[in-house]
């Protein structure tokens, strides 16, 4: 995927941190190509942009997938499913398999080794009115933010004021803010 194509994403959405966040992104998607030749081609950038989450170069990673793979909150929900259990099964130490339950619970974190991310999906499923909703791109994103963008920006915890404002801004906009899989994060 061109920098660009989520880009797109990322300069309409009214979230206060998308425009300055540095996400790496996974080559392009192609509508014929299976999911998991999808991610077989994806997982060295995948394993790339985490180094650079940990070397505060990145804040995150960006899978482009074909729109088929949100095409409906169903198919969204499965295909998450099966990204986590594949990129989980090639983690150290390995990672056990996700339920649906995990994906859409808005205090799942994805770990992968040592890392933990916060995922957000943008996909074809989502209308206008929704936080989850592409501008209009006909691709599926899964987005993992990696936990060391929030640290690096709130070290303790992300306050009450700047979430208040964060949701403020959505409702403004007409995309009330919801938890549709994504996940709200939350330390430990």
């Amino acid at each position: 995927m061109s920098q660009n194509t989520f880009q797109y994403v990322l300069d309409r959405s009214e979230c206060h941190y998308a425009a300055r966040s540095v996400i790496r992104t996974s080559p392009p998607s192609n509508s014929s190509a299976t999911l998991e030749e999808h991610l077989e081609r994806s997982f060295p950038s995948f394993r790339a942009a985490f180094t650079a989450c940990l070397a505060d170069e990145a804040d995150g990673y960006v899978l482009e997938l074909p729109g088929w793979a949100g095409e409906s909150l169903g198919r969204l929900e499965e295909t998450t499913v099966a990204v986590f259990d594949w990129y989980g099964a090639r983690s150290v130490p390995r990672r056990a398999a996700v339920s649906p339950q995990d994906v859409t619970d808005p205090s799942h974190w994805f770990r992968w080794g040592a890392h933990r991310a916060f995922v957000l999906c943008f996909a074809p499923c989502f209308g206008e009115d929704h936080a989850r909703y592409g501008f209009g791109r006909p691709e599926t994103f899964v987005m993992f933010q990696h936990e060391r963008a929030f640290h690096r920006r709130h070290p303790q915890q992300i306050p009450a004021a700047v979430r208040q404002a964060v949701r403020r801004t959505f409702d403004e906009a007409g995309r009330g803010y919801e938890y549709d899989i994504g996940a709200v994060p939350t330390y430990e």
